[in-house]
């Protein structure tokens, strides 16, 4: 078990909500 990996895809998963919210506020905010 390698927590690392797991922190590390939930990081990624994180910033990509963060660039979809910035790039498509409204589209994000729909899906709510």
């Amino acid at each position: 078990y390698d927590h690392r990996l797991i922190d590390g895809k939930d990081a990624v998963q994180f910033l990509v909500a963060i660039k979809n919210m910035i790039e498509d506020p409204a589209r994000v905010l729909l899906e709510i």
